[in-house]
């Protein structure tokens, strides 16, 4: 198995996922850990949200659209 690494990415997700905000998408370095996905947003600390609660990631994307 490689080496983990972390990925420029947009997360989106469903409302209310993303704790202490009502944001429906994140974006910043995300990275893969079992059933969470982790973000490094540019502004804040890292977050970590259910797998469960994530609709999709769209890798090497810097802003949400």
């Amino acid at each position: 198995m490689g080496k983990k690494k972390w990925a420029a990415a947009v997360v989106h997700c469903l409302p209310g996922a993303v704790p202490g905000t009502a944001a429906v998408h994140v974006s910043g370095q995300v990275r893969l850990s079992g059933r969470w996905v982790r973000i490094r947003p540019a502004e804040g600390d890292e977050t970590w949200i259910s797998a469960a609660a994530v609709q999709r990631i769209v890798w090497n994307a810097a802003t949400p659209d």
